[in-house]
C-alpha cells in the first residue's frame, strides 16, 4: 500500500482579515488538509467551497464539549463550520476527500479546538458534484489573525 504524501500547496499569515481565500486549486491530489490558526473578535469561524453560500447545499453534523459538558447538533445552513471560539484562539484540521472527483458529493471533516476550552468534531457535506478550487475561510463577523496551510494529499 502506498504512504500518502502531503505537499505544501500554499502558507499564508494574515492579520485584520475579514476572509482568506485559497483559489485556483489544482485537481491533481486525492484529497486537501487545511490547517487554521486564528484569533478572532468573532464567535465562529466558517468555511464557503467554490463561492457557493447557498443555503441548502451544505449539510453539518456536529458535536462540541468542554469542561461544562457536551452537545450535539445538525443543520444545513449555507457553510461549512470550522470552529466555535467565543472571541478566543481557535484551531482545526479540515480534510476535504475526493475534492477533485465530479460524480459525488464532497465531505469534509473537521476537528477543532478552542482558547475557552471547547472541542469540537464535524463532518459536514457539499452537495455538488463540481470540483473544488477555491477554500474561503471567514468568521461571523469582525477580523481575525492568523495563519491558514493548504496541502494536498498523494498516494
Amino acid at each position: 500500500m502506498a504512504t500518502a504524501t502531503y505537499i505544501a500547496l500554499a502558507n499564508l499569515t494574515f492579520t485584520g482579515d475579514s476572509s482568506i481565500t485559497f483559489s485556483s486549486i489544482p485537481a491533481t491530489y486525492r484529497d486537501l488538509v487545511l490547517i487554521v490558526t486564528a484569533t478572532s473578535t468573532s464567535s465562529q469561524t466558517y468555511c464557503r467551497v467554490n463561492g457557493d453560500g447557498n443555503n441548502g447545499n451544505y449539510f453539518n453534523v456536529q458535536m462540541r464539549g468542554n469542561s461544562s459538558g457536551a452537545q450535539s447538533s445538525s443543520d444545513n445552513p449555507s457553510i461549512i463550520y470550522v470552529f466555535h471560539a467565543d472571541g478566543d484562539n481557535g484551531s482545526a484540521i479540515m480534510h476535504f476527500m475526493d475534492y477533485s472527483v465530479t460524480d459525488k458529493h464532497k465531505t469534509v471533516l473537521v476537528r477543532s479546538n478552542a482558547g475557552t476550552g471547547e472541542v469540537g468534531a464535524i463532518a459536514s457535506r457539499w452537495a455538488n458534484t463540481n470540483a473544488i478550487t477555491s477554500i474561503e475561510i471567514f468568521p461571523n463577523s469582525a477580523t481575525m489573525d492568523g495563519s491558514v496551510a493548504l496541502y494536498g494529499i498523494v498516494s
